[in-house]
């Protein structure tokens, strides 16, 4: 099993995203700080602005989306997901 926090901006609309989109089911929504999806054994922590995760570091830097997060997903045909998404 896997667990990751990923900063994100909206959970409402990421929330949307992974599971409309990618396959991921609900576990909990505490919307608009937080929320988890999870696909097989992957559970996703949907960290927003107003989640503990995004409190001011000790330099006083906020951590935010982007950077160098990476976070690979499989699908059973790369191409026809890569259409719906568009």
């Amino acid at each position: 099993m896997a667990r990751i926090r990923y900063m994100i901006e909206d959970v409402d609309q990421a929330i949307t995203f992974y599971t409309r989109h990618l396959g991921f089911t609900l576990e909990f929504n505490a919307s608009p700080a937080v929320a988890q999806v999870t696909r097989g054994d992957l559970h996703l922590l949907l960290s927003g602005p107003q989640s503990s995760g995004a409190r001011p570091l000790p330099d006083g830097q906020r951590p935010s989306p982007g950077g160098w997060n990476r976070l690979i997903i499989e699908v059973e045909h790369l191409p026809a997901v890569m259409e719906t998404l568009k």
